[in-house]
């Protein structure tokens, strides 16, 4: 993991989450999760804090996910009836909204601002 001497890092918030799952660090190439040992830190913008690492692609698995991206799309288009995407649309939304106090929560305990139930 690539190291900044100047931030401070709160890893390991991802466990306080209902669903730790949903924090992915893996890059997404060609329709997998893909695992890579050079990862770059991300930082919470208002605090300079890192969050956590993301994988660090080389310009070759760039290439490949851009590459991969457009038949993935095109098949998918032509493999759904627009109800189908439609459910599916919904069902990410439904997710989002399962785990909005997660995510409300979190922003504002890493940026330090008050929460009220």
């Amino acid at each position: 993991m690539t190291s900044d001497s100047h931030a401070t890092s709160i890893a390991g918030w991802e466990s306080s989450l209902r669903d730790p799952s949903l924090v992915i660090s893996d890059a997404f190439i060609d329709g997998e999760w893909v695992q890579r040992d050079n990862t770059f830190p991300v930082y919470e913008p208002s605090t300079g804090k890192i969050l956590s690492s993301v994988a660090n692609v080389t310009k070759a698995d760039f290439i490949d996910a851009i590459n991969s991206a457009t038949p993935a799309q095109a098949q998918f288009y032509e493999s759904t009836t627009g109800p189908q995407r439609g459910q599916i649309l919904r069902a990410w939304y439904d997710r989002i909204q399962k785990n909005i106090d997660d995510c409300t929560w979190q922003t504002a305990n890493i940026r330090g601002d008050l929460v009220q139930s």
